[in-house]
């Protein structure tokens, strides 16, 4: 009989092989139901757990190990999210508001007896999973009036405490040298304090009361220190710096406004931009050593910095007004800050790695586009080619040394340029319909990148950075547009909408040969992976009643054979009325079965003795409504289990 059964499952996997070619690489692991949607999907060590919104007001959390067997359904939801570890638990952790409104604290070992509340926070709005503290988990729960309440959790329900009410909170922040976590806490007065807290009610203590504020806009963590910035209402930015401690928080600065903090590699200093009174735009620095803050740079009267890219030692600063765009660099010194030059609009300033040289694209207001180049000189500052009258930089990417753009060309057209620095080296290669998504294969020195063409097929192209270089791969075929990519194991998979109403799963290692149709789907979505699995899978949704687990490996893993269609068959599936239980001829006695249903409540019970000549069991399942069923089978050494679909 278990060679019988074998064959069986055999015989079915090959006719679904010889039937549809192009599906050997794609196989169904479940059918999980009627779902809207994936909300989230957040791996978990081994395991990937998933929200799948229904088309009602609640969600279901869903587990899987990649397997058809270990693929269930846990608890339903109102809104569960916020998804995270707790230091020394093997559990994961998520925030739920129920219906009524309740903020809870849940957790979830992957099954369903495990997937417990440990604490109702109260009524509250919405909330936040902040840094851990000396083992513990904060979490702050706002109110409507934005107050509420700091907890802290170590994964139980007696180490899940209230510590702290407030009535805003601006930013929390680690410092690697503290088990302590820290947050900036504002009263109904706007006194802005700073506190710290080791996850328990005597350890949350004020460290300094630090003024009159609203808003904390810049924070950034560097080797022991914070610094941040605070706003009053007045308009004064505040620069302060703290260790921790009391005597170590400080006053270090005072303007209208401060932003875009940064460093530089050869130096420990923080640097950022104050906007003053009259508008005018300075580059500062805070020296730690001296507690003064020097001017760096003077940029004038200007709107924003647009870019600012930091190559080797030295930053390019793009700073924009309204009479156009500024590229001024600067090596964190004031002698070394140096204006470079302008346009009507300066951007892309980018840079190989391998090159002392910078490129960046200069237009003027007659929409003709320069490359330039730069070596951080304002004699090195020099104009590469003259490339046309253009519209905008639709895309760009840097590979084996070159630098291949796409401008958007009059006439709804689209032109791909190369560039390596040189005048001979900046070539027009191609102009094509519609060109965009360019990417990269391992072990390829081209670029890669899809096309539109104008007879409206979808094709994937190369380019070494010649005109006789850059070709075709393959036509894809009547294809609309990208809906997704994932690249994985070496190869891109994508997922493009069709002028119908099904999409389409390609894959391709950038040749022709191992560019493939995969297979058609209604509705497929949302590509992940696990952590220990050779498959990429993803969700389709093949009809309002079928929401499906796929993954792209051939059908009838081994593991899934020896772990589920060896031990038990269960057919036809999806089912109408009678199903076939059929157990391996290895094992034996009496069975009692169970039929739950999504929410986990017994629908029906039964139970048959199992030996040499009864080998199989007719159930019958009229009378139960049309959905996804779990099957289990209980005897006095095993359980076994199955999903099956009711039609």
């Amino acid at each position: 009989m278990k060679h019988a059964i074998c064959c069986i499952a055999l015989v079915i996997a090959s006719l679904f092989i010889c039937l549809n070619p192009v599906h050997a690489q794609v196989t169904q692991v479940e059918n999980l139901g009627s779902f809207d949607q994936p909300d989230t999907v957040f791996s978990f060590g081994t395991k990937n757990y998933y929200v799948l919104g229904t088309t009602g007001t609640t969600e279901q959390l869903w587990v899987s190990d990649g397997t058809a067997f270990g693929t269930s359904f846990l608890a339903t939801f109102e809104n569960p999210g916020k998804f995270h570890s707790i230091p020394g638990s093997s559990d994961l952790f998520f925030i739920e508001y129920s219906a009524s409104g309740q903020m809870q604290l849940w957790k979830t070992n992957g099954t369903v007896a495990g997937t417990t509340m440990i604490i109702s926070f109260g009524t509250y709005t919405k909330s936040a999973v902040w840094p851990e503290a000396n083992g513990k988990m904060t979490y702050i729960s706002y109110g409507s009036s934005g107050s509420g309440k700091l907890w802290a959790s170590d994964g139980t329900v007696a180490g899940t405490i209230f510590i702290l009410n407030f009535d805003f909170v601006l930013k929390p922040f680690k410092l690697p040298t503290s088990n302590e976590m820290f947050f900036l806490q504002g009263n109904s007065s706007d006194i802005v304090s700073l506190w710290k807290s080791d996850g328990t009610v005597a350890g949350t203590t004020l460290v300094e009361t630090l003024g009159t504020s609203t808003i904390c806009n810049n924070l950034v963590v560097r080797d022991t220190v914070c610094y941040f910035s605070i706003k009053a209402a007045t308009g004064s930015t505040f620069l302060y710096v703290s260790d921790g401690t009391n005597a170590g928080t400080n006053l270090e600065g005072i303007s209208p406004e401060i932003s875009n903090f940064h460093f530089y590699q050869a130096s420990n200093d923080l640097y950022f931009f104050e906007r003053t009174a009259q508008g005018i735009v300075n580059l500062r620095k805070l020296e730690l050593a001296t507690g003064t803050t020097p001017l760096i740079g003077n940029f004038g009267s200007q709107l924003f910095i647009e870019q600012m890219v930091e190559v080797g030692n030295i930053y390019y600063y793009t700073p924009t007004s309204p009479s156009g765009t500024s590229l001024y660099v600067s090596d964190g010194t004031a002698a070394g800050t140096v204006f470079l030059t302008n346009g009507y609009t300066l951007y892309n300033v980018v840079n190989t790695g391998s090159s002392t040289d910078t490129w960046f694209f200069k237009k003027d207001n007659t929409g003709v586009m320069e490359l330039w180049k730069t070596n951080g000189l304002p004699s090195g500052t020099s104009i590469v080619k003259q490339l046309g009258s253009y519209g905008n930089l639709i895309t760009s990417t840097i590979t084996d040394n070159k630098f291949y753009f796409i401008l958007a060309a009059p006439g709804n057209s689209y032109h791909l340029w190369v560039t390596n620095g040189t005048v001979n080296g900046t070539t027009n290669l191609h102009t094509y319909n519609s060109s965009y998504y360019f990417h990269h294969f391992t072990g390829f020195p081209e670029a890669f990148f899809y096309e539109l063409s104008a007879s409206g097929n979808l094709e994937l192209w190369k380019s070494n950075g010649s005109i006789a270089g850059t070709t075709l791969i393959k036509n894809l075929g009547t294809l609309d547009n990208i809906d997704e990519m994932f690249f994985y194991n070496n190869k891109y998979y994508i997922i493009f909408s069709t002028t119908g109403t099904n999409e389409e799963l390609w894959t391709s290692d950038g040749t022709n040969t191992g560019t493939a149709l995969l297979q058609s789907f209604l509705e497929p979505s949302y590509m992940h992976a696990f952590p220990t699995l050779n498959e990429l899978y993803f969700f389709n949704a093949a009809n309002p009643q079928n929401f499906e687990l796929w993954k792209t490996a051939a059908p009838l893993n081994v593991s899934e054979i020896q772990g589920d269609v060896n031990q038990l068959l269960v057919y036809p599936n999806p089912v109408n009325d009678n199903v076939t239980i059929q157990i391996d001829n290895n094992f034996s006695g009496v069975y009692s079965g169970i039929v739950t249903n999504t929410l986990g409540q017994t629908v029906q019970n039964f139970s048959f003795q199992k030996n040499e000549v009864v080998g199989s069991f007719q159930l019958d399942i009229a009378n139960l409504a049309p959905g996804v069923y779990n099957l289990t089978l209980t005897s006095i050494d095993r359980t076994l289990s199955r999903k099956i679909l009711k039609k």
